[in-house]
């Protein structure tokens, strides 16, 4: 059975933790219902990506959407990533594996170490 989305994102946040990385999630799972129509009056919009890494000194602002190994964006999430790599300083990408993200994320120079012995640790 392979790891969930959900997961596969905590695996990534433990490694941004562990790295003293500034990083925040973006809480988008229910875009439903009264609540969301208050999120959205207050600046949500659906399609945002789940993690945003904040820039460092060797690192742009990068936008992160994580998919579980079969996952697919949807249109809203394809359009942010598109509008996210058009701001200046921001890139947008999307991970299908918490091991895919922090090949990306050293690619971007974020300093991360490797993912052994995270397979199933939780904070």
């Amino acid at each position: 059975m392979q790891p969930s989305e959900s997961l596969e994102q905590e695996r990534v946040v433990l490694l941004l933790r562990a790295a003293k990385v500034t990083h925040f999630s973006v809480p988008n799972e229910r875009e439903k219902g009264r609540m969301w129509s208050k999120l959205l009056r207050m600046g949500a919009r659906a399609g945002i990506c789940d993690l945003v890494i904040v820039a460092g000194q060797s690192w742009p602002n990068i936008s992160l959407e994580m998919k579980k190994a079969d996952g697919s964006l949807r249109p809203n999430q394809r359009a942010w990533l598109e509008e996210i790599n058009r701001a200046p300083g921001w890139i947008g990408v999307v991970a299908f594996s918490a091991e895919e993200a922090v090949e990306i994320l050293r690619a971007c120079g974020v300093p991360l170490h490797a993912l052994i012995g995270l397979d199933h640790a939780r904070r």
